[in-house]
This record gives structure tokens, C-alpha cells and sequence, in this order.
């Protein structure tokens, strides 16, 4: 993400990463994104579906509540209403990779040059194996998924990387990558409040 956004415009890229500078909606948009990762994360790693929605409460519920408008598709009830349902009808027992728990969230890094004075660093979402070989996740929140957003990942160099990194981190040959993506969109309100409360229990 950072190298992206050096490529995209390097001021921007120095505001954002090394000051943190960023505006209130951005920041609701990382945070929540970043929460999504951590609930995600205890999910691959066998949790269940309430220690999932805890991780998400401890690291956002709080904070929403004092930044986030109420209704807001980033409020913490409508965030942990479209987790809630993401991990119900995502079992691991059924997802169609076999995810590895102890690579959930595993940094790697590699020299890009033989003398090693450029190295690249990454920390992968996910890792799993099907049939045919090695595969690295990456988990990706929107508001919208649509058919522009999805084709951007094809030509993705996070995803490019990520499959280079692993395959030096283990040393055998990777297949290639997926795209774990949820499209956090407002629910209605009941069923916000609904599965909030359980959340939050």
C-alpha cells in the first residue's frame, strides 16, 4: 500500500504513511479496514464467530462511537452486523482454500538485490493450500463491489509481490494469489442493532 501510493504521488504518500495525516472520513476508512483485518484474523486462525466480533469491538467500538455518525455504513453496529454475516457464511469447513492458522498475518521478507541492500517486506494476510499448490490471501474492504473494482486487482502489484514473497519465504513454488473482499455496505437498522448487541456481549 505504501509503494503505491509513492507511486501515486509521493507528497500525498509522506502526509498519509510518515505524519499520518489524514482527514477524518480517511481515517474512519483505514481504521475500519484495519479492524476488519484483526476480527478476520482471529477467524482464520479457527476462532469463532464471537471471538471474531470481539476482536472488532475492543479496537473499534469505542472509537466509532466518538467519530463515526451514527447510521454511518463505518459505525461499529453496521461493521460487526456485515462481519457477523461474512464469517457465517464463510466457514473454514467450506471455504475453498485450507487456510494454514499459524500463517494467518505472517511477515516475510526477502533481499530484491544479491548484495541485499534493497529488501522487500510484507506481512500476508493469509495462506493456504488447495490441490494444486500454495495460494496467498489478501483481506480487501469496500463500499461497493464492482466489476471496475474487482479488475483492478489483476494487474495489482501488492498481489504480484506477495506471491514472489512467499514463495521465497517457503522456499517452493506459489500458485498464486486471492482476494478475500467484503463490501461493507449499510444494512438496515434493526438488523445493525441486532447483531451488534450480540457483538457486544
Amino acid at each position: 500500500s505504501t509503494l503505491k501510493a509513492v507511486a501515486t504521488c509521493k507528497t500525498q504518500a509522506a502526509m498519509r504513511y510518515h505524519l499520518g495525516y489524514v482527514s477524518q472520513e480517511e481515517r474512519a476508512q483505514l481504521l475500519s479496514g484495519t479492524v476488519i483485518h484483526e476480527a478476520l484474523a482471529t477467524w482464520f486462525r479457527g476462532g469463532t464467530v464471537d471471538q471474531a466480533l470481539l476482536t472488532l469491538y475492543e479496537h473499534y467500538a469505542e472509537w466509532s462511537a466518538n467519530n463515526v455518525p451514527p447510521g454511518d455504513r463505518l459505525a461499529y453496529d453496521n461493521l460487526a452486523a456485515v462481519t457477523r454475516r461474512w464469517c457465517q457464511t464463510h466457514p473454514l469447513s467450506e471455504y475453498p482454500v485450507q487456510v494454514v492458522p499459524s500463517m494467518v498475518e505472517v511477515g516475510a521478507q526477502a533481499p530484491l538485490v544479491p548484495d541485499g541492500s534493497i529488501i522487500y517486506c510484507g506481512r500476508m494476510d493469509v495462506v493456504g493450500r488447495t490441490t494444486d499448490g500454495w495460494l496467498v490471501g489478501d483481506h480487501k474492504s469496500t463500499g461497493q463491489m464492482s466489476p471496475m473494482w474487482l479488475a483492478g486487482f489483476e494487474i495489482d502489484s501488492q498481489l504480484t509481490g506477495y506471491t514472489w514473497l512467499l514463495q521465497q519465504h517457503l522456499g517452493a513454488p506459489v500458485k498464486g494469489a486471492f482476494v478475500n473482499a467484503s463490501e461493507v455496505a449499510k444494512l438496515p437498522g434493526d438488523f445493525c442493532s441486532h447483531h451488534a448487541t450480540l457483538a457486544g456481549n
